[in-house]
């Protein structure tokens, strides 16, 4: 049985042709195919490689939809994939201490880079426009001439010997780049290497795009866009460079995915700066872009997406024989869907005078005796308090077997929730679902016990993983005692209809903000943005967050936003030792707030 169909999570290491099968349109996706600079914001797994590797008209062309066909046809819209590359740009950071050879050697490599993943668009346009085999051959050697002689000022009859050549020149120029980062002089040799490149940054590519349309008779209503991916790697400078363009190109569009706080400056090489909602547009992709929806209209959105990735993931492996579906998989949830037999009617006062504050006390009952199955009481009382009463009671009956393996934590709704629509952290889950398994030729629904050990371990994993990145020990400090807080607050404290799970940042404190910032570009915490094209930017040392679904388990937190409480309210109650040690381990008694 091939059990390995989950652990490929990352569309970086997938071929267009695989991403194609597996990839789920969404409506924040379609928004891209537009004349519009956008520049796309989404946390560690949310999807923004494939969405900038979807986007290319490699990865479209190969796209089984109606919508994508639609486009290719009408000839709307073609896109080249250019992922900066981590490795090239660490040498740049070596000559820093000159800036303007740093800028040079940028803009020649992001220039030869983008030709060369242009060449493969090339070769999809011929293949799929051309009216015949023999079309099919003259183009692929008028353009490779031209484009020979423009880029290398040298013939080339076909596009493979066009891209071998330049191949080879990025070989060539890298020992340009190694002599200048380990401080030794270039010579006029080393600088005239790959000369045609040095020149305006996208200059060869858009010259590349004019000689396409023209041999394939593309008309001005074609939108012609750059994806440029993991920006987040960019410096302040560099995104100097790239900003000018988004400001003064128009026949080209760009589409940039980073990281929500890693567009690192507005500033451009002329005297303007960037204007967002005029120069481009944020589209934020956390929780699928459903930050604009109700909270029952996104979480279907959620739920309808992890059910369609689980099938695709499933489809064409050996797997798709046993039939296995996640709701099968993972049954109900005692915690949403089965928690008025959890705790039936006729029984919730008795919790509700055991576990709620005086005032909800008194609304409950004044509710319940005018009409116990009423539409009041049900939509006032019943419907908010009752997953808080069975997570409450849980919690207090539970110790340890039940406690590590938590079976309140479990079912298909509540799985779901957990990954808050994250294609990376949904693939992990179901990963770790699967692999579960022992029976080597069918599966069984998983035991609810089983689950909640799985999810709670997942959690747990979240936190630690955030700890290896650059000021990473601190988030990962300052999550678990606000997760440690709202945990002391639902379980140690009476309750109301609503409890606090988010926090509004009050502080001035600009190591906290830090922790912040980098607890929402590793999707462990998730801002209040009200619009999915992502207002003007991200909040700055403000803003309302809450724990992301995710790391919600390892506290004995539902997956839900909650209520919102100032930080500087948790700063200062905080010093509660009975809240702040609730579950907290050794390493995590730190304390991240100077009290």
């Amino acid at each position: 049985m091939d059990k390995n169909v989950f652990e490929s999570s990352n569309a970086r290491d997938m071929t267009s042709k695989q991403l194609a099968s597996e990839f789920i349109w969404t409506t924040t996706f379609e928004r891209l195919f537009s004349k519009r600079n956008h520049i796309i914001l989404g946390a560690r797994g949310t999807g923004k490689t494939a969405f900038a590797k979807m986007l290319a008209f490699d990865g479209l062309s190969q796209y089984q939809d109606e919508r994508a066909r639609a486009i290719i046809s009408k000839k709307s819209f073609i896109a080249t994939f250019v992922p900066f590359k981590p490795e090239f740009l660490a040498k740049l950071q070596s000559i820093q201490e000159d800036p303007q050879q740093s800028d040079f050697f940028f803009i020649w490599g992001v220039n030869l880079s983008s030709c060369s993943r242009f060449i493969n668009i090339i070769k999809h346009c011929i293949e799929r426009y051309s009216k015949s085999s023999v079309d099919s051959v003259i183009h692929e050697r008028n353009i490779s001439l031209k484009l020979g002689d423009l880029w290398l000022g040298e013939r080339y009859e076909s596009l493979d010997k066009l891209n071998s050549s330049l191949s080879a020149l990025e070989f060539e120029k890298n020992f340009c780049f190694n002599k200048a980062s380990l401080g030794f002089p270039l010579d006029k040799h080393d600088l005239e290497i790959g000369r045609k490149f040095h020149t305006d940054l996208f200059s060869p590519i858009k010259m590349g795009i004019e000689i396409l349309k023209q041999e394939l008779g593309f008309s001005d209503q074609t939108t012609w866009a750059i994806c440029l991916d993991e920006a987040e790697v960019l410096t302040e400078g560099q995104w100097k460079l790239i900003n000018t363009q988004l400001r003064t190109y128009t026949e080209v569009v760009f589409k940039i995915t980073t990281m929500p706080y890693k567009h690192k400056t507005l500033k451009t090489n002329i005297d303007e700066n960037l204007n967002a909602k005029h120069d481009f547009d944020y589209l934020y992709l956390d929780r699928l872009g459903t930050i604009d929806k109700s909270q029952k209209d996104a979480d279907k959105i959620i739920l309808e997406f992890a059910e369609k990735l689980f099938d695709k993931k499933v489809a064409g492996s050996k797997l798709s024989d046993t039939g296995i579906t996640l709701k099968y998989l993972l049954g109900k949830s005692d915690l949403t869907d089965n928690s008025a037999e959890v705790m039936p009617n006729k029984k919730i006062m008795y919790y509700i005078n055991r576990y709620c504050n005086p005032s909800t006390i008194e609304r409950a009952t004044r509710l319940y005796k005018n009409n116990p199955t009423g539409k009041s009481f049900s939509d006032e009382i019943e419907r908010k308090v009752r997953p808080l009463l069975v997570l409450k009671d849980y919690f207090e009956s539970t110790t340890g077997q039940a406690y590590a393996a938590p079976k309140i934590f479990s079912g298909y709704d509540v799985a779901i929730k957990c990954c808050d629509g994250n294609p990376r952290k949904l693939i992990n889950l179901f990963n770790r679902f699967i692999t579960s398994q022992n029976n080597s030729s069918s599966f069984a629904p998983l035991e609810k016990g089983r689950q909640g050990r799985i999810i709670k371990s997942f959690s747990i994993s979240e936190i630690d993983s955030i700890r290896a990145e650059e000021n990473g020990s601190n988030a990962a400090i300052f999550l678990t005692q606000v997760g440690n807080y709202f945990k002391g607050s639902l379980h140690n404290e009476k309750i109301g209809t609503e409890i606090n799970m988010s926090f509004e940042f009050d502080l001035t404190d600009k190591v906290i903000w830090d922790a912040v910032r980098i607890s929402v570009d590793l999707g462990l915490l998730i801002p209040h943005i009200t619009t999915a094209d992502g207002d003007d930017n991200m909040p700055i040392m403000s803003g309302r967050f809450h724990l992301s679904g995710s790391i919600s388990p390892q506290f004995f937190l539902p997956p839900r936003r909650g209520g919102v409480l100032k930080l500087s309210t948790i700063q200062k109650r905080i010093s509660n030792s009975s809240i702040r040690t609730v579950g907290t381990n050794p390493i995590d008694q730190i304390e991240m707030f100077d009290e």
